[in-house]
């Protein structure tokens, strides 16, 4: 699309001659305007405008056209259409995939001439059209520059408000590219603010560059929803089907997120047939990826995988890797979810085997464009050989030149092509034994791998029952046989020993509450099946505050409900989340009345309960640390406790698919976030 819309704006100059006639009767009719005119610089301005016709839709026609435009405007020394010719001249190249040094000279050239003149159209086309060279490369940051550059050129000369609004939505491109979205979406709606109904074009592609801004980066998929809608309006007036096709996608994707999976089978459906009426064979893995993505966003993972096939099937029929390596995760994740890990596994491998084809696709495009540079060449001689039928000396002379030029240009790229063809078989022979080199040792790693998981988890078990059954009970008896012996010693020296006796009790239960914590902690890691059923939190809240009413009435505390709903999920394990939220509420809380607030809010698909208190606080480097097990931010002779609560609640969350997160400022509370699924 990028390439596409470069032609479109380089060309607005040919805007009346395009019309609904042919493209055969429009370069017939110049043709004939080209041999019946006798002013030079007429007759120059027709021959590039001839030449420019045939850039998209016969490349290596256009090429030898433009070639003899810029050899009559050199001829009468006009420097309007010899640097036309040059723009005209790096676009073609351009098509036709010719080298990175070739496409630069052309630009150079172009802005030499434009220098020379200090035209300001010529300077416009040369800012642009490096702005498009460095965007092909990815090289946004350059390309961003030119297209300001441009911009600025157009507003001092008063050039054009058509192009003005073309080059804002080029600059939000550029800044899309780059990363910067809220930049973007700024300068795309510069662009629709300026009033030019009839630029279908701009406005529709306008239109649908916001709405993927909205949908892919801010995930507001109604926004999205609407710019769409103005994009449709808009393109359906212009007749650009290929951009009519990626905004259908795009509206499937939307409804796809909205899982109104129906409509958007329907949208990508009108694609598919769009794409079929109007031959638009390139845009077919494009729906085809679509069409996959959705059938896995459906879990229906037999087909996403038939469809991905397709795609990649399609992709490497038609040479085009744009989106090989998205098809390729879109089916590894349709296989993982269905169970089919073997399959899977292999197209991981074939990602990795995927240089080896784009290495031969390289080897090919350098061949091809020995043969097109062959080719022009060859017609070149033709063309000098005709030129000279009256001199016949010359006449043999340059035939049998061409005859030894051909030949050896011939001897030249067989040679050529038997090098790179060894070459790739070389390089695909290496390839393929680094790659089965790669399987078998990741094969043997992932087996070491579950090995030593297999052993970890029963020296686990193994440590969790000891923990459970063996050290708990000889912890315990230290306490207590300490305060056994506590009252066996005479009153007189229990005044000097009692801190070292309290010392032993209090330390014993610290091990004691640790050791139990991370007993539970462990428990709770197994992967036991979880039952999910209705669960009314009202009735949660009132059954905790009976549970935690001696820990109120020694905090002077308070626990508010504010009015919450029934949920579907497993009742024990947010009983014991809530439980530890409310109780760290309560202990960790200096305030003369302690209090805790649960309350809840109904997002699109997730339930988010809050939990907030009045507390001590937690400083924010500490948000992510405090889910961490074993860690403690305060010491144990302020706040008892093992360090493990949180991490507990973490596991938990996590556990009935939800996650957790916190918001706090040191002295002034703290909220914990909890997110849990919508479930039906």
């Amino acid at each position: 699309m990028y390439k596409n819309l470069l032609l479109l704006i380089l060309m607005i100059s040919l805007a009346h001659v395009v019309s609904a006639q042919s493209l055969d009767q429009q370069a017939d009719s110049l043709m004939q305007l080209i041999e019946n005119e006798t002013i030079d610089t007429i007759k120059a301005r027709h021959y590039v405008t001839l030449g420019a016709l045939y850039v998209y839709s016969n490349p290596k026609k256009a090429l030898g056209l433009i070639r003899e435009s810029l050899a009559f405007s050199e001829k009468i020394g006009f420097d309007e259409t010899i640097g036309l010719s040059y723009l005209y001249l790096f676009n073609v190249n351009d098509v036709l995939g010719s080298h990175v040094d070739t496409l630069k000279k052309y630009v150079q050239l172009l802005e030499q001439v434009a220098n020379k003149t200090n035209d300001p159209s010529l300077k416009l086309k040369t800012y642009w059209s490096y702005a498009f060279y460095h965007g092909n490369f990815e090289e946004y940051d350059k390309s961003l520059e030119y297209f300001l550059k441009a911009l600025e050129l157009v507003r001092k000369h008063n050039l054009s408000k058509r192009q003005e609004a073309q080059l804002l939505g080029n600059i939000g491109g550029a800044l899309n590219r780059n990363g910067d979205q809220a930049s973007a979406l700024k300068y795309y709606k510069q662009s629709l603010a300026i009033d030019d109904p009839e630029n279908y074009f701009s406005i529709g592609v306008t239109n649908y560059n916001i709405a993927n801004i909205y949908n892919e980066t801010f995930n507001d998929v109604d926004s999205a929803l609407i710019f769409l809608d103005k994009a449709m309006l808009a393109l359906e007036k212009s007749s650009y089907y290929r951009v009519l096709v990626a905004v259908l996608i795009e509206q499937g994707k939307c409804y796809d997120k909205k899982s109104q999976f129906e409509r958007a089978y329907q949208l990508y459906n009108d694609a598919y047939q769009m794409i079929q009426d109007r031959n638009l064979g390139e845009n077919q893995a494009l729906i085809l990826g679509a069409l996959a993505q959705h059938y896995l966003d459906r879990k229906a993972y037999q087909s996403a995988i038939e469809y991905s096939d397709k795609a990649i099937d399609l992709s490497e029929e038609r040479q085009d890797y744009k989106y090989i390596k998205r098809l390729y995760r879109i089916k590894e994740k349709a296989c993982v979810e269905a169970g089919e890990f073997e399959m899977a596994y292999e197209i991981k491998s074939k990602m990795m085997a995927r240089a080896d084809s784009v290495m031969n696709t390289d080897l090919k495009s350098k061949v091809k464009q020995l043969q097109t540079e062959y080719e022009v060449e060859q017609k070149d001689l033709e063309n000098n050989l005709l030129k000279a039928e009256t001199e016949a000396n010359r006449k043999t002379i340059q035939s049998r030149n061409a005859t030894a030029i051909a030949l050896f240009l011939v001897l030249l790229l067989l040679s050529s092509w038997a090098v790179l063809v060894w070459r790739s078989n070389r390089q695909k022979q290496k390839y393929n034994e680094e790659l089965e080199a790669t399987v078998a040792a990741r094969t043997k790693a992932l087996q070491i791998a579950n090995k030593s998981l297999e052993q970890a988890n029963y020296e686990l078990k193994t440590f969790n029952y000891i923990a459970s059954h063996d050290i708990k009970e000889p912890i315990r008896n230290i306490g207590n046989y300490a305060g056994l012996i506590f009252r066996k010693i005479p009153k007189e020296l229990q005044a000097n020993l009692k801190q070292y006796f309290d010392t032993i009790k209090k330390n014993s239960q610290q091990l004691y509450t640790l050791i139990e914590d991370f007993a539970k902690y462990s428990q709770m890691s197994k992967d036991d099946e979880i039952e999910m059923q209705p669960v009314d939190l009202n009735v949660m809240i009132d059954s905790l505050e009976m549970s935690l009413s001696a820990e109120v009435q020694e905090k002077n505390g308070l626990i508010i409900n504010n009015g919450l709903p029934e949920i579907n999920t497993s009742t024990s394990i947010l009983y014991t989340i809530l439980k530890s939220l409310i109780d760290n509420g309560l202990k960790f809380n200096e305030s003369a009345v302690p209090t805790v607030e649960v309350s809840h809010q109904m997002k699109e698909n997730t339930h988010e309960i809050y939990v907030r208190d009045n507390g001590i606080g937690i400083a924010p480097e500490y948000h992510d640390k405090v889910f961490d097990l074993f860690k403690r931010l305060h010491h144990r002779e302020k706040y008892q406790g093992s360090g493990i609560g949180l991490a507990i609640v973490k596991l938990l969350v996590e556990k009935i698919d939800g996650d957790i997160h916190l918001q706090s400022v040191e002295h002034q509370g703290s909220t914990f976030i909890i997110r849990l699924p919508k479930r039906d």
